[in-house]
């Protein structure tokens, strides 16, 4: 245990350390808006190794200690008085990230590397978050190396990407397998109300209050035999 960071710390010492200036205030200091409190607000701190551009802090580089990411909502021009967006949830996965906001609309913002699908129309790697162009609110993401499925606050099932592993829920025409913008998944799903997803690199899940949909490549991950393109109920 000889080894020490930049700042003389051994793995012994931040063992079960907490990073200072990380945890937001319970109570919102914000200015109010017409006498209005503001909802308690949720921040996002980024750091780490930024290979692919996962961190969201506008360059390539990476960074030692937790770098705070202010997101504006996409709706209006950015002043010096518009309030921040509202962090409800981070997905990250090896080549991209993806933010639910509490914004009214395209309320998921994506950076990382864009080669494949993985952030939707752009091919290029994103070094800031830009906004997925999805009407519907989404209430949670689910990340896979090359896809990513969301969940939209009634309850239906949207996904995109590269669908190399039939990941994504449903046939892609195009020869590249790629699905550039948000789609919803139908098939079995139609009708149902999920409750919650998850990804993996080779297949995806999505279940509601008492039934379990898996769909992908199944390598026996799923515990049975079912695999595929559709969502199969376990």
């Amino acid at each position: 245990m000889t080894i020490r960071d930049s700042e003389g710390n051994t793995a012994i010492d931040l063992y079960n350390s907490t990073v200072n200036d990380t945890k937001p205030s319970a109570v919102d200091t914000r200015p109010r808006v017409a006498g209005k409190r503001h909802a308690a607000i949720t921040e996002l701190y980024t750091w780490g190794a930024n290979r692919n551009a996962t961190l969201g802090l506008g360059d390539g580089n990476d960074r030692v200690h937790p770098e705070h990411v202010q997101l504006y909502p996409t709706s209006k021009t950015k002043t010096s008085s518009q309030l921040p967006s509202n962090i409800a949830q981070v997905g990250m996965s090896k080549l991209h990230t993806a933010v639910v906001t509490d914004d009214p609309a395209n309320n998921v913002r994506v950076c990382g590397f864009g080669l494949g699908g993985r952030l939707g129309q752009t091919q290029h790697t994103q070094y800031d978050f830009i906004p997925m162009q999805i009407p519907q609110k989404i209430v949670k993401v689910a990340l896979g190396q090359d896809h990513t499925l969301a969940l939209t606050e009634s309850g239906e099932v949207m996904s995109w990407g590269l669908n190399r592993f039939s990941q994504l829920g449903y046939v892609v025409e195009s020869a590249d397998s790629i699905q550039p913008t948000a789609r919803k998944i139908t098939g079995p799903l139609r009708g149902k109300r999920i409750n919650g997803i998850a990804a993996c690199k080779t297949a995806s899940v999505c279940w509601s209050t008492d039934e379990l949909f898996v769909w992908g490549t199944n390598n026996g991950q799923f515990g049975t035999f079912i695999g595929g393109v559709c969502p199969g109920l376990l």
